[in-house]
């Protein structure tokens, strides 16, 4: 299955949520944590040179390299801690006071990992008069191949200061490890047990997709299952095996049929890349599709996803107009592979590189207009690029005629080593050079492909091309 991932807003930003099957976050390099405090209580949203002072000011150790924080302009920042893996262990929020022209601490999560890495726990806590007070408590279970079979949920009693069972789904998989059904319960604490609820029994293809799912909720009186609703879902796949349609129907008991109701369609670039979606709902008047949304991607030279633009169909004039827009600048020297970061930044397929600033805009008066900025801060930059080194351009990109060329700056001392991987992460080819090199990849297969060029242990070069 191609799993289909929409950055839109700050859902991007703030997105912290298990997924299954999906390696939570990064194998970084952290030897340490950073102390999320240094300056939650001092800087002021309009004073960023301050703000990225004090960054570069601490003390770190040299393998450190990860997202340190991010700073919404005026509205919020959000600062990360992470473990020996690179896994995030602290995630939190500091809302913007403009009584004061600080963040102030106001949220955060902490989360725990079994291992093999998998999120075992998020505890969540909200900042109250100078302490933490805890909230609400996630908890899951896997199996032996890592996908989910329980979830539970915890409410916290302060006048018991402890937390109490919410609610849980048990997830029932066949041998493919795709979902069978779902079953949920609720806590009794009466009983101190679970009262079984609601149900969903899922039919899926040879994709993985679910084809049918119905509903039912538990008629705990007379002790029966009774099907509320249901939904099917229809699918199109390239010969990629990537997903380019699905049609989303649901049930009406009153007519005993199914009822269209809504349609996606997708479009990729650089092989897996989500380039654009098209969402359309089922107009029962005209009997046909009508377009609701559009989401169109943009890509850098290097695939990095550089701007998001979503619009939508007006019915009055019959156009397609702007409604917002996202841009993303990075920083080209470094890979976002090398650093630990939160699992929204981990889809390479979107950022090669580290992202440096994200700006939103809304459309008003036929301009974008903006209205959020969002900084990236990693720790440590300076620690990992030397200005020093000699570099080497690596064209054209896409590779043409199966030929690339590496250009030299200056002649390397000694020898250089291209290194060559595929999207998948093997490598597919080490060369040595000296010098100006035409290397020959016309043994390799239609795909994005990551290189470096090293020589005596320092990185010249980095990044990614295609071959068409």
């Amino acid at each position: 299955m191609k799993k289909i991932v929409l950055l839109t807003g700050l859902v991007f930003l703030f997105f912290s949520g298990f997924s299954q099957n999906i390696p939570p976050f990064n194998q970084g390099k952290v030897t340490e944590a950073g102390d999320l405090w240094r300056w939650t209580q001092e800087q002021s949203a309009s004073n960023k040179q301050a703000f990225k002072g004090l960054l570069s000011n601490a003390t770190f150790n040299p393998s450190e390299l990860h997202l340190d924080s991010i700073l919404i302009i005026e509205e919020l920042a959000m600062y990360f801690e992470y473990n020996a893996q690179g896994w995030i262990t602290t995630e939190l929020e500091s809302a913007y006071d403009f009584s004061t022209q600080t963040y102030m601490p106001d949220y955060r999560q902490v989360y725990t990992y079994t291992s093999e890495g998998w999120p075992e726990s998020s505890t969540s806590e909200m900042y109250d008069a100078g302490t933490w007070i805890p909230d609400y408590r996630y908890e899951a279970t896997y199996n032996a191949s890592g996908f989910l079979v329980t979830e539970t949920n915890y409410f916290y009693d302060a006048g018991n200061l402890s937390f109490i069972p919410a609610y849980q789904s048990v997830y029932y998989l066949n041998t493919n490890n795709f979902i069978d059904s779902i079953y949920n319960y609720s806590w009794d604490p009466s009983q101190e047990d679970w009262d079984i609820v609601s149900r969903s029994i899922q039919i899926n293809n040879s994709m993985g997709d679910p084809t049918q799912i119905d509903y039912s909720y538990y008629d705990q009186t007379n002790m029966i299952w009774i099907e509320y609703t249901k939904e099917q879902y229809q699918y199109q796949y390239d010969n990629q095996d990537r997903l380019i349609e699905e049609i989303y129907q649901e049930w009406d008991f009153g007519t005993s049929d199914w009822i269209y109701t809504y349609k996606n369609e997708y479009g990729y670039q650089f092989d897996d890349v989500l380039a654009s979606t098209i969402e359309s709902y089922w107009d029962e008047v005209s009997g046909t599709w009508q377009i609701g949304y559009l989401l169109s991607n943009e890509f850098d030279s290097l695939t990095n996803l550089s701007a998001s633009t979503y619009s939508y169909y007006d019915e009055l004039t019959g156009g397609i107009l702007n409604d917002e827009r996202y841009e993303a600048s990075h920083h080209f020297d470094f890979l976002a592979a090398d650093y630990a970061s939160p699992a929204w930044m981990q889809d390479e397929f979107y950022h090669v590189n580290i992202i440096d600033e994200l700006n939103f805009y809304f459309w008003e008066d036929s301009n974008w207009e903006l209205y959020q900025t969002a900084e990236f801060y990693y720790t440590p930059i300076q620690s990992i690029h030397s200005t020093e080194m000699p570099g080497v351009q690596v064209y054209p990109n896409p590779v043409t005629n199966g030929r690339l060329f590496l250009q030299f700056e200056e002649s390397p001392t000694g020898m250089a080593v291209f290194q060559l991987w595929d999207a998948s992460g093997k490598q597919v080819l080490t060369q040595n050079v000296q010098g100006n090199t035409e290397i020959s990849l016309e043994q390799l297969p239609s795909g994005i492909y990551l290189y470096q060029v090293n020589t005596n242990d320092q990185r010249l070069n980095q990044g990614r091309f295609i071959i068409p």
